[in-house]
């Protein structure tokens, strides 16, 4: 067998494991959600509105990324979210840029225009949305304490007194892909906390891999144990999902 028949062989190899990867993890996540949606509909029903979604308005921006938060403080009508350290921090322009909170009852721009008809700018109507103001970091464990005023009301999550172990259920709320306020469950796969890098001088500690689905919109996402109780921030995805617990 020559060199080059050899090289195909070992890509369409790998081309099968990808594929076959893929569909077992599609596979996986429909099962959980069909096997946990009791738990799911609770989630949905009492405290899928703690859910936040992030999103970044600098120079020019058309306001259309965004990622996720949830509420675990209130002061008056001041509430008070977790999220990752670099949702609030991976802007190349900082001093330009201003971060606004959409609650999960608001509206993205784009389902404004389609639902309601009109046509405005897009960054007026990112403006016209609660400011947030950046009230702690930590790059080493990838966490931020935000803070948004508004007049509606939200409920609180709870922070669990015990972190998440082995085999244990887990569930997300997040917005994935531009979707918004999705709950997925899955369970913890890691046995013990691991240390997470990208080779371009970030490193997250303490972190644990768990099954339930989350892609690119849920970094700074809710992980929450069977009693609604958060156990840790959505913080890096590799190849299975990555949170840091508390």
């Amino acid at each position: 067998m020559n060199k080059h028949s050899k090289l195909l062989m070992v890509i369409v190899a790998s081309l099968i494991i990808l594929v076959t990867s893929i569909f077992f993890s599609d596979m996986r996540a429909l099962f959980n959600q069909a096997r946990y949606q009791e738990l799911l509909e609770t989630v949905e029903e009492e405290i899928l509105s703690a859910n936040i979604k992030i999103v970044a308005l600098t120079k020019g921006t058309r306001g259309l990324a965004g990622a996720s938060g949830v509420i675990f403080k209130r002061e008056g009508q001041t509430y008070y979210a977790l999220t990752a350290n670099h949702v609030v921090t991976s802007e190349t322009d900082l001093d330009q840029t201003t971060y606004v909170v959409l609650g999960h009852d608001t509206l993205d721009f784009s389902d404004v225009v389609e639902e309601k008809g009109f046509v405005m700018d897009v960054a007026d109507y990112y403006k016209s949305l609660p400011s947030m103001s950046i009230e702690y970091t930590s790059k080493i464990h990838d966490l931020a304490v935000v803070s948004f005023t508004t007049d509606k009301e939200y409920p609180v999550v709870e922070i669990s007194n015990e972190s998440p172990m082995h085999k244990d259920m887990a569930v997300t709320m997040s917005n994935p892909h531009g979707e918004r306020n999705k709950v997925t469950a899955g369970k913890i796969k890691s046995k013990e906390y691991v240390t997470f890098s990208d080779n371009e001088e970030s490193t997250v500690d303490l972190v644990v891999e768990h099954t339930a689905l989350i892609s690119v919109g849920s970094s700074g996402s809710a992980l929450l144990n069977e009693k609604l109780e958060l156990v840790g921030i959505g913080s890096v995805a590799k190849f299975e999902n990555q949170t840091r617990p508390f």
